[in-house]
């Protein structure tokens, strides 16, 4: 664990060596293509609708963004391997993450817990979801934190076949759901996960440990298409993200008041 000076938000450069859009384009690709652009459509508008409503992001409006440390153990060679460089080679990195709460409930309801991170070879987006087979695809709802088991849902596209990334916490600290209380509690006690990755079945392996703190960070908006380079997108996946996300991102500018007529 690093003890150095407080670190910098990471920064990725653009890459055009990553496999997202896995497949390309072919005769039968058409249907997809329609339905993906639909439904993002669709989605999109959904989400820009509450997100005006809210004045604020449609999905995890409420969280806490704050700096960490990722030490990463590599994968060894063999059936644990991804073909993954960011997950197979050791390293150490500073990260930004951000917990939040996707549906912006109110802290004593159960929310969908969310963990974003930021590093320098770009964003994982995870989400409180089951850790078995078929569950691993399914939101799940947590009150708190540190009970989540936070999972990709949906697999990226690897040069090896569906992958899918996971975090959860082993510190065995109790951690509150409101985000002024659980800086604190990262103040206090830096909270400490586990990052794991594995198929849509089979067993976890553990790949490295993330620690955060109680260092804030400016807040950011994570790209979820902009994983690591050899984690790629589904074509499919890419269009429905393509508008619905965006949409879902966008934080409308507050009404203006109308201004106050002076009475002479």
């Amino acid at each position: 664990m690093s003890t150095s000076a407080p670190p910098a938000a990471p920064t990725h450069p653009a890459r055009a060596d990553d496999v997202r859009g896995v497949g390309g384009r072919r005769r039968g690709d058409l249907l997809p293509r329609l339905v993906g652009v639909a439904a993002g459509r669709i989605l999109g508008g959904v989400f820009g609708v509450v997100a005006r409503m809210r004045h604020d992001r449609a999905l995890h409006p409420d969280g806490v963004t704050v700096r960490g440390r990722l030490e990463r153990h590599g994968a060894p060679a063999g059936s644990e391997a991804t073909g993954v460089a960011w997950l197979d080679t050791p390293g150490d990195e500073d990260v930004v993450v951000r917990l939040s709460r996707g549906g912006g409930l109110p802290t004593w309801l159960p929310d969908v817990q969310g963990l974003a991170l930021r590093c320098g070879a770009g964003d994982v987006l995870l989400s409180s979801s089951g850790a078995a087979p078929v569950l691993r695809h399914v939101p799940a709802l947590h009150a708190s934190p540190s009970t989540a088991f936070y999972g990709s849902v949906i697999p990226f596209a690897s040069r090896r076949g569906p992958v899918l990334l996971a975090a959860r916490a082993v510190d065995g600290v109790p951690r509150p759901a409101a985000p002024a209380a659980l800086l604190r509690s990262l103040a206090h006690r830096p909270m400490v996960l586990a990052l794991l990755h594995g198929a849509t079945r089979g067993p976890w392996h553990v790949v490295g440990r993330l620690t955060l703190g109680g260092e804030t960070a400016p807040d950011v908006r994570f790209d979820p298409a902009d994983a690591p380079t050899g984690l790629g997108t589904y074509p499919l996946v890419a269009r429905l993200r393509a508008r619905s996300y965006a949409r879902s991102q966008q934080v409308p500018a507050p009404p203006v008041p109308a201004p106050t007529r002076s009475h002479a």
